[in-house]
């Protein structure tokens, strides 16, 4: 809870106990999100059946470019986005899942 108060908190000046809230709330789902995505990664590796694997690598690809997409339009906007590295590190899963989308082998 400190650190929280240091490292979150205090990046907005006069934040109310709802606005703490929220703030905790949207970790929680964005954490849940993330270990929602780990999941369906697993879980999908371990369908047998070549189609079905292709299937789920698309579907997993398309919800990944959704979450990093926004960091990519905003740096060409010149708006706040996470670290170079960070971003091209976001990067691989979707280049993995669409590569087995299009070519991998059981």
């Amino acid at each position: 809870p400190t650190m929280m108060e240091e490292m979150v908190f205090n990046q907005f000046p006069g934040i109310n106990d709802a606005g703490k809230e929220a703030l905790e709330l949207m970790h929680f789902v964005f954490g849940m999100l993330s270990l929602s995505l780990v999941a369906a990664v697993i879980v999908a590796l371990t369908i047998k059946v070549k189609e079905s694997a292709k299937t789920a690598a698309l579907i997993l690809a398309v919800i990944h470019v959704g979450w990093v997409i926004p960091d990519w339009i905003s740096i060409f906007i010149g708006k706040q986005h996470p670290p170079i590295a960070i971003m091209l590190v976001t990067l691989i899963p979707v280049i993995v899942l669409f590569y087995g989308w299009k070519k991998a082998d059981l």
